[in-house]
């Protein structure tokens, strides 16, 4: 546990972008997931340290604040497996582990039932809604990439900000991950017809 908040702490940006919205201290503390049923913490080690991890669980288990968005544009909450935080040492960025960390949570999310997974980002780092923040950095382009190629989306109306920082503004981001396996699906058959 304290290996994590270690991590945690070394880190200047977590992806998902939650760390200063108040929501992220702890996020991704084991005794809290826990408690809940579904939940989920997965650590990435090299030579027996922890260099990342990523934490989820099912968004009924969040904070309302996390459901109240959706809530709003008619979806159930109880559909949506919530990415809570994606942690990875600097050292070890770019080596696509990233990709590792987001392909474990959508699985464990999808082999317990799960059909769409969601986190939240500050809206400002959201390149194709209304600038309000900072210029975004290379690396801010780059988390959002990342992204976009996992089939992640802006849920537009779905932005509130947090109790922590009412100040903060996020929005929330969506995958359905049907798409995956449509796009697996369609791969075999033209596999099959070629």
């Amino acid at each position: 546990m304290d290996k994590l908040e270690e991590l945690r702490a070394s880190i200047e940006h977590t992806w998902p972008y939650i760390d200063e919205t108040g929501m992220g201290s702890g996020v991704c503390a084991p005794e809290r997931f826990a408690r809940n049923l579904g939940a989920v913490v997965i650590i990435a080690l090299h030579k027996n340290r922890i260099i990342g991890a990523a934490c989820g669980e099912p968004l009924m288990h969040e904070a309302a604040s996390l459901g109240d968005p959706l809530i709003r544009n008619g979806e159930a909450i109880e559909d949506f497996f919530y990415f809570a935080q994606l942690l990875l040492d600097d050292a070890y960025r770019g080596m696509d582990l990233e990709e590792k960390l987001f392909e474990a949570i959508e699985h464990h999310a999808r082999e317990i039932g799960f059909a769409r997974v969601n986190f939240c980002a500050d809206y400002a780092m959201d390149s194709t809604l209304e600038r309000t923040g900072p210029k975004k950095t290379k690396e801010d382009r780059a988390i959002e990439t990342l992204w976009r190629t996992r089939n992640y989306r802006p849920l537009m109306g779905a932005r509130f900000s947090p109790q922590a920082d009412p100040d903060q503004d996020m929005q929330i981001w969506v995958k359905d991950l049907n798409i995956d396996q449509q796009r697996e699906q369609k791969g075999r058959r033209k596999a099959v017809a070629g």
